[in-house]
């Protein structure tokens, strides 16, 4: 019922007064994507955003590579596209992001103790992405 609902709406064109406040309040915010070789921030670099450029950084243990796309964007740079020709690829279609990445260990990593992790969780809406150390 309520995919009928949406459905309609979109062929109207009209929205609710909750539609038009989120839609408001969703216009206050930008998100950033950042990469870096660790959480300190002063090590990570901005991410183009479905520019197909790579940032590139490294550690004491790689060299590191990372592209993000993002279905829809709307955040910094502004000079960012707001979609990427990858999702126009049918195995794509569906996709909401991607984060790819390479890296070259600059040494033997035990895989025991090595962690790489994106955190999609930070309050500050950033997305750090590609951090990979030794313990």
């Amino acid at each position: 019922m309520s995919s009928a609902v949406r459905a309609l709406k979109a062929a109207t064109g009209r929205r609710s007064s909750e539609d038009e406040a989120a839609a408001h309040e969703a216009e206050k915010y930008r998100l950033i994507v950042t990469a870096g070789p660790s959480y300190d921030k002063s090590t990570h670099k901005v991410v183009g955003v479905n520019t197909g450029e790579a940032v590139s950084f490294e550690n004491e243990f790689v060299r590191a590579k990372v592209q993000v796309r993002i279905r829809g964007y709307r955040g910094l740079p502004g000079r960012c596209p707001s979609s990427s020709p990858y999702f126009d690829d049918p195995s794509h279609a569906k996709d909401q992001y991607s984060v790819a990445f390479s890296f070259v260990p600059k040494q033997d990593l035990p895989s025991l103790d090595t962690v790489w992790g994106n955190d999609f969780g930070t309050a500050n809406s950033e997305l750090n992405t590609s951090y990979i150390s030794s313990c």
